[in-house]
């Protein structure tokens, strides 16, 4: 999902996730003014958002420096499919904006990368999808990459923030050093349902992407659509706005929005989810009972409504 995409089709919705994300960016921009900047390890399975919210939130901060007359300070860097320093580097180069970010010999990206970096006064880069040279790459080319990222970003005064799927962490494995530098770590899960406390953050959140895109839900209650939408999609969230989006068209023609029963949601979830069912019984044809057995929840926010 690109940043255009994001500000013009999609609308952000806050997650439980979002502050957090939030407040480790700030603490990076802060950890700058340090000889060695700290950094920040984002992991999760794909599909939570980890990618969306570190754009979203990148471009809020830089919003807020442009406006103050300051240079953009946060660039996301793309992870190569191949990766290795060299890749890495012109990776980074792309981010900056460079016209030929593949030409030239390593030494000769690397110095082209410092005059950038220099040139834009930049403070934090997010390795996005980092998990593509710890899966991909030997134990040599991953330290040899991590001292290069690591020697630019002390000599540019740099934070580096990784992101990517569960494993990524293990950068911090690499030495005493990366693990001191490395040791917040910020771990994003599917949306959940079998708990008070997440029941109530994965509904809160369900209900305000219902609000923001104008899906009429009056047909439904708001416990048994939440929980029907969770058992299609396991709380993945990419699931759950293809998902949505099949049945009702709420991305593809914003206009001709279609009305949301559960005879369009059980189509969409026949299209897109047969290969990853998350469930024995079918979400949208199975009583809200028989879900909950299967599942092993039920409504937690009676007991809220009892307490009261």
């Amino acid at each position: 999902m690109t940043i255009q995409h994001l500000f013009n089709e999609e609308k952000y919705i806050t997650s439980h996730i979002t502050q957090v994300i939030r407040d480790k960016l700030h603490y990076c921009l802060r950890s700058t003014r340090r000889k060695s900047p700290s950094g920040v390890i984002i992991e999760g399975p794909t599909g939570v958002g980890k990618t969306t919210t570190c754009e979203r939130e990148m471009m809020l901060i830089n919003q807020d420096y442009v406006q103050a007359g300051h240079p953009p300070p946060i660039y996301i860097v793309k992870s190569p499919t191949t990766p290795g320093t060299k890749q890495y580097l012109s990776k980074i180069l792309v981010a900056l904006g460079d016209h030929s970010p593949y030409s030239g010999t390593e030494q000769n990206l690397q110095e082209r990368v410092i005059k950038q970096l220099r040139l834009k006064q930049v403070k934090v880069l997010i390795f996005d999808e980092f998990q593509q040279l710890i899966e991909k790459r030997s134990d040599g080319v991953i330290r040899h990459t991590l001292d290069d990222i690591k020697s630019i970003s002390d000599d540019n005064q740099i934070a580096c923030i990784f992101v990517g799927v569960h494993g990524v962490n293990k950068i911090a494995k690499n030495n005493e050093q990366a693990a001191s530098r490395f040791a917040k770590i910020i771990r994003i899960n599917y949306m959940g349902f079998d708990s008070p406390k997440w029941q109530k953050i994965t509904r809160k959140f369900m209900a305000a992407y219902f609000k923001a895109h104008s899906l009429d839900i009056s047909n439904f209650g708001q416990y048994e659509l939440c929980l029907r939408l969770y058992a299609a999609t396991n709380g993945d969230l990419r699931l759950f706005v293809d998902l949505l989006d099949e049945a009702t068209g709420f991305l593809t023609d914003p206009k001709k929005i279609k009305p949301l029963t559960l005879k369009s949601l059980n189509a969409s979830y026949q299209f897109l989810v047969r290969e990853v069912r998350k469930t024995k019984v079918n979400p949208f044809t199975a009583s809200i009972e028989a879900i909950e057995t299967e599942l092993k929840v039920e409504d937690y926010s009676k007991f809220e409504k009892e307490s009261e």
